[in-house]
């Protein structure tokens, strides 16, 4: 049976629970090692095969890498840092903002990279904070046949192929979450 969105499922603050933290160090998806230019081929080899029917790109390393090769993903979510180290903004003509903090899935996150789907293009989410869990709703958010791209790091990059049983794997991680009971 097809999931709702994460923005019908989801609407408070999410937390990452100690015994979560493991389990993401796990690819969800596809595993392309390497960095930069030496996954590219491949980037662009799942593309061409999938025909997917949106493309997200969460991290700043990652985004850069469609940027650099000119080639759009409908939507980059950054933080400005890669690896808890500083980097040069990603620029762009449209952007949304988000605050989310590190090892928390903010309430409001999936509205925002719900409508930055919705309006696709190349538009940038800024996030004040931290990105990286900002993937799983993405996965949610997106129509199935997406793919979303993000870093894993010290090993590659990763292709989620989203399925209607990979977006029910995310759906338990994230129903297994703590709830915060302010706003973060």
């Amino acid at each position: 049976m097809p999931l709702r969105s994460g923005r019908q499922m989801f609407s408070s603050d999410l937390r990452l629970l100690p015994k979560q933290r493991a389990s993401l160090r796990i690819p969800l998806g596809i595993l392309i090692p390497g960095r930069g230019c030496e996954v590219w081929d491949r980037v662009l080899g799942l593309i061409e095969e999938l025909r997917p029917k949106k493309v997200v790109s969460v991290g700043d390393e990652t985004s850069r890498l469609f940027v650099d090769h000119g080639r759009s993903a409908d939507v980059y979510v950054v933080d400005g840092h890669v690896e808890r180290e500083k980097v040069t903004p990603l620029q762009g003509d449209e952007g949304l903002g988000i605050v989310n903090p590190a090892g928390y899935i903010s309430g409001s996150s999936w509205e925002v990279i719900g409508r930055a789907i919705e309006i696709g293009g190349g538009v940038v989410v800024r996030v004040e904070g931290e990105e990286d869990l900002l993937t799983l709703v993405a996965i949610m958010e997106v129509p199935i046949g997406s793919i979303v791209f993000y870093g894993q790091p010290g090993e590659g990059l990763v292709a989620v192929h989203v399925t209607e049983p990979k977006r029910h794997e995310i759906a338990e991680f994230i129903g297994a979450m703590g709830r915060s009971e302010g706003h973060v």
